[in-house]
């Protein structure tokens, strides 16, 4: 199975756009990871809980909504996401940057190039290795598997 479903154009990138500048000066913060060290990882980040976003975003119900702002030239370290989430929608806001995808040898498996949104298993091991562009992205994060929260888009 592949590590990812596109679900189309799920969002509307426009009001999307406009929420991130609206909140940015306000909320947008320098990533950091959370575990026994706090370690800023050099891109940033907008975070809404499900209640705080689901007026704004809507969809289905969610662990949260997430922006994340990446510098030009930015590798991101492969990783898979922290164990309660499972699966998240992403939706490439600007920017053109591919998510790829990697086995336990970090060889890349797979990889998208956002034209549509998608749903993504955020348990395969995952990267981005960034253009010479900022790269925004936008996130619904999920405790459940992609199996379980693609019936419900």
């Amino acid at each position: 199975m592949k590590p990812y479903i596109t679900i189309g154009d799920y969002f509307n990138k426009d009001k999307l756009l406009a929420i991130f500048e609206h909140y940015k000066d306000e909320k947008l913060q320098p990533y950091k990871t959370k575990g026994a060290y706090v370690v800023e990882r050099g891109y940033f980040e907008m975070y809404f809980s499900y209640e705080d976003g689901k007026d704004l975003f809507g969809g289905p119900p969610c662990r949260g909504y997430q922006y994340v702002y990446m510098p030009p030239n930015y590798e991101m370290v492969i990783h898979k996401d922290f164990s309660a989430i499972k699966s998240r929608i992403g939706c490439l806001l600007e920017g053109n940057a591919e998510i790829l995808f990697y086995d336990d040898d970090d060889n890349v498996i797979d990889r998208y190039d956002y034209k549509e949104d998608i749903l993504t298993d955020v348990q395969v091991r995952h990267g981005v290795i960034n253009s010479n562009n900022w790269r925004l992205t936008f996130f619904v994060n999920f405790e459940e598997p992609i199996d379980v929260v693609k019936v419900h888009l």
